[in-house]
């Protein structure tokens, strides 16, 4: 069968042509091909692939262009050479970033090529479109918070309409161009995003309380017999939370419902039915303001710890220095990295030596050498060094992101999370006591206008803003640890556990170094090791915890001296008055290399290591003792060789021997005599764990997070994190009874107004609400001060 010839058709301002689409096309590709020809000419405005030819055998491409009357044909001319390839081509760098998404479109505003359409743009106001916003939520949430993220202060408003498909931004024309927001505007729909996924934070309905508010508004200014239907309408809204009042009174409990149910009665019973209808909107306005708060400070957190640049900067061969997003970069390219910068891809060193900071990620605590063959990963910071990297990963394929889409799915479920509901409730239920028999002492001296003013302060928002957000703060902090929480109520949980199982796994039988011998002729050893053991800082391997070790044994102070150089077999610092050099002396059979010790290019010293007979875990079975735990092994291996790990590591009691569905009994029975029981695991884990633990924590590499079911895990081999877990959940408590405290003046002048006089439930309420923004503003503050923007 003869070819299908291509349909040109042509109009003043636009040319269609009818393309072959061949089997396995890809209409992205097919777009980004011609617009790489035709978009060099600066008369073409637009190209389109038209939606309603796409899954036919042809599709139809439509060029857009602006010509003079004079130069139109001179113009079309060349607009049919560059579309054959004759001539210049756009590079690659040029388009914008890959969308994977139907149908297309590429614009051109100014000298900057979109797939978003601009609409309307005038005096600092801007109107874009784009299909891909059309329908799509989470993408809207995304655009919003990368603008605000990205150009602080200089967008004032923006609000993408995922029903529409419409972007409205205002920004401060004299602090950005619209050319900087449309690059902002691309990275979020690109396929190979480096921008961390957003919480969409869960809905709140407005319609009752709304229409209470009304009603109460029209009867206490226009019409009263609006009144008595807007407290019918209150109370039957209020059913539930008076039947757990009369609940908790059966059981002689007194808590938050019975405080809500007396400020419902209260309300009614004086008339100030709009008081009442004021303080329910604002439960459910502080409520979603949570909830977004959740949504912004999660993204805040993770680009802090895990901040991934969005752009990088290289010398071309020409000496010219150039930046190219993140998400043009493809696997199999090289890049350059050198000491401060913070690696945006995954990959393979090439050639290079460099200290990494990637605990974040693979959960190595300190500095780790890298070298060529070592992999790397996004997120990482070099500390010293130079790296050629072969790209293997970027944007959501890295480590990295895996690692943020589980932390995001996490702040998801923190928003409905019963622990954390129930701590809120809790820690409301504490001032509910003072509240009610204040307002009982109102009550007896005064009116119920004065008892309307004492229990309108607000308790309840305070404990609901700041446990989510101090809950938040936590995940954050055990994340720089190299812990991912995937369940919310972990930090809940560990407060209660009491006994902890240790699956054997390699972890518990790594060893560490010592130092076993130094051959010196100086007769100073304290002050040689000391030196050394700051120079052994950046070895970035085993040696540096094991002089570390001996230095701490002795109490002798080590101070870190400035890096002078580092190579693949040394490393110079300057130390005092004094350049002292490690190398490496590769003998045979010595693993892991002797250190030859020069200071001032003369050999000095040479120290030896050997490895230690107690594994590393025995030191955190030691610490999780000292916290009052019991400490138990389960093993699958023999009962002999089980029993000689549990020597080494110090634990309480052990069992050989045991399968998967065996060490299930075990924990199940553990619970049914009242024990709490943590379980670490090795690898992902299944979901019949979490039916007979308390909690779960595993060990395992940020590539299998999407296959774990427990509560928490670990990235790496290390169990220090699980101390330092312990003495988070431990200390939280404190610190969020600090932040929620932050706004207990402003309650007290609830009661004080009232006895005073002075106040009634309306204006006790505003003074209540102030408390709930004092909290709010506490809690935000100290995520801040923990997690800084780092981009």
């Amino acid at each position: 069968m003869a070819e299908k010839q291509a349909d040109v058709r042509i109009w003043r301002d636009r040319v269609a042509v009818s393309l072959p689409n061949g089997p396995g096309t890809d209409p992205e590709d097919m777009l980004r091909r011609y617009a790489q020809r035709v978009m060099v000419l600066p008369e073409v405005t637009q190209i389109r692939l038209a939606s309603d030819r796409l899954g036919a055998g042809f599709g139809t491409l439509e060029i857009r262009f602006k010509t003079g009357l004079d130069s139109h044909g001179e113009f079309l001319q060349r607009l049919s050479r560059a579309s054959t390839g004759q001539g210049d081509m756009l590079p690659e760098t040029q388009l914008p970033l890959r969308t994977g998404k139907n149908p297309l479109a590429i614009y051109r505003h100014g000298s900057t090529l979109s797939s978003w359409k601009l609409i309307r743009h005038y005096n600092g106001r801007a109107k874009f479109f784009h299909p891909q916003l059309a329908g799509n939520s989470t993408l809207a949430v995304q655009i919003e918070t990368s603008l605000r993220s990205s150009q602080p202060g200089v967008v004032h408003e923006v609000h993408a309409n995922p029903s529409t498909g419409h972007l409205r931004i205002a920004y401060d024309v004299k602090r950005a161009g619209i050319d900087s927001l449309i690059r902002i505007l691309e990275s979020p729909l690109s396929d190979a995003s480096v921008d961390f996924p957003v919480v969409i934070a869960d809905p709140i309905r407005f319609t009752t309380v709304n229409t209470s508010l009304g009603l109460a508004t029209l009867g206490v200014f226009a019409f009263p017999p609006a009144t008595p239907l807007c407290a019918g309408l209150i109370i039957a809204g209020n059913l539930g939370t008076m039947r757990n009042a009369v609940a908790q009174l059966s059981r002689g409990k007194l808590g938050t419902p019975l405080w809500m149910t007396a400020l419902l009665a209260c309300s009614v019973a004086s008339g100030q039915v709009l008081a009442f209808a004021v303080t329910d909107w604002c439960w459910h306005y502080w409520e979603r303001r949570w909830r977004k708060d959740l949504s912004s400070q999660s993204r805040r957190m993770l680009e802090s710890v895990l901040p991934i640049p969005r752009e990088i900067s290289f010398t071309t061969s020409e000496g010219i220095e150039v930046s190219r997003p993140v998400a043009l970069i493809n696997p199999g390219q090289t890049l350059s990295m050198e000491s401060g910068e913070i690696l945006p891809v995954d990959g393979q060193i090439k050639s290079g030596v460099a200290l990494v900071n990637e605990r974040a990620i693979t959960g190595i605590s300190g500095l780790v050498r890298k070298e060529r063959g070592d992999p790397v990963y996004a997120g990482s910071h070099i500390y010293h060094g130079k790296l050629d990297i072969s790209v293997q990963a970027q944007g959501s394929r890295t480590h990295a992101a895996h690692v943020a889409g589980t932390v995001i799915e996490t702040t998801r479920k923190l928003q409905s999370a019963p622990g954390v509901h129930h701590k809120a409730v809790e820690l409301s239920d504490r001032a509910v006591p003072p509240i009610l028999a204040a307002a009982g002492l109102g009550l007896a001296t005064g009116s119920l206008f004065v008892v309307g003013a004492i229990l309108h302060q607000d308790w309840y928002s305070d404990a609901h803003t700041a446990v989510p957000l101090a809950t938040l703060e936590d995940i954050g902090q055990a994340l720089k640890q190299g812990l991912v929480v995937r369940d919310p109520d972990l930090l809940g949980y560990m407060e209660k556990i009491d006994f902890v199982v240790l699956q054997d796994q390699p972890a518990l039988r790594a060893c560490g170094l010592k130092l076993s011998s130094l051959e010196t002729s100086q007769t100073e050893h304290a002050s040689l090791l000391r030196n050394v053991a700051g120079a052994a800082l950046y070895l970035g391997d085993a040696r540096t915890a094991a002089l570390l070790a001996t230095c701490f044994a002795q109490q002798l102070t080590v101070k870190q001296p400035r890096l002078l150089d580092l190579d693949k077999d040394s490393v110079t610092v300057a130390a005092d008055t004094q350049n002292i050099t490690l190398r490496n002396l590769r003998h045979a059979g010595s693993k892991p290399p002797s250190l030859a010790v020069d200071i001032d290019g003369q050999n000095i010293a040479t120290l030896h290591f050997d490895t230690e007979p107690r594994p590393l875990a025995a030191s955190v079975v030691q610490e999780l003792r000292t916290l009052g735990l019991y400490v138990f092994l389960v093993s699958e291996d023999s009962e002999a060789r089980t029993a000689q790990l549990a020597q080494q590591l110090g634990v309480d009691g052990h069992s050989g021997e045991l399968n998967h569905q065996q060490t299930l009994l075990f924990l199940s029975g553990l619970q049914r005599r009242g024990k709490k029981p943590l379980y670490i695991g090795h690898g992902p884990q299944t979901a019949d764990i979490l039916e007979v633990t308390h909690a779960s924590v595993s060990l395992v590499e940020a590539a299998q997070l999407k296959d774990d079911a427990s509560s928490g895990s670990l990235l790496g081999n290390e169990l220090v994190p699980l101390i330092e877990l312990f003495n988070l959940a431990r200390n939280s408590g404190q610190r969020l009874k600090q932040t929620f405290r932050s706004g207990m003046l402003f309650n007290l002048l609830c009661v004080a107004g009232g006895f005073g006089g002075v106040l009634n439930g309306l204006t006790s309420g505003i003074l209540g609400n102030l408390s709930v923004v004092k909290v709010r503003q506490q809690a935000l503050r100290n995520l801040q001060q923990k997690f800084p923007n780092s981009l």
